[in-house]
């Protein structure tokens, strides 16, 4: 059997699907810290920015809404806010599905609740479009077994 040489296409699919899943682990691994101005660092800085996080609304019912922020700064404030009321120590990944443009990720996420202390886990999906020194944002849905109620 005669072996294709891969295609210029190919390879550079490859390598930017590769940079899309660096860029991404960047921003997780900054998540670690707490620290809202550090993960904000890890975003695109010359691109638009889409970020979103579906929470409970009490003012609802415990419908859900997306919280949101569309620059560095909305992003960063998102972030802050955030942090008084969860924190993030750990992520397994169980799928990774990685595209030249984005990496989606579904797996198990590892947060403390900041009133109370107590650490859960909760499975969680997330998609991290990337641009060329950051991600572009962030698009989660994480609600399963965050709450009393899993």
């Amino acid at each position: 059997m005669s072996k294709q040489p891969l295609s210029a296409e190919a390879i550079t699919h490859a390598r930017l699907a590769a940079r899309a899943a660096e860029l991404s682990w960047i921003h997780i691994w900054a998540e670690y810290t707490q620290d809202p101005v550090q993960i904000a660092a890890t975003l695109a800085s010359d691109s638009p920015i889409a970020w979103a996080l579906a929470v409970p609304s009490p003012a609802d019912g415990g419908a859900y809404r997306f919280i949101e922020g569309t620059s560095i700064e909305g992003v960063r404030d998102q972030y802050e806010m955030l942090r008084h009321q969860l924190e993030i120590h750990g992520w397994e990944p169980l799928i990774e599905v990685r595209s030249g443009w984005y990496t989606m990720w579904s797996g198990v996420s590892h947060i403390k609740t900041v009133s109370t202390g107590l650490v859960h886990k909760g499975q969680t999906a997330v998609l991290f479009p990337v641009g060329s020194d950051g991600i572009l944002g962030e698009l989660q849905i994480g609600n399963v077994g965050r709450l009393a109620d899993g």
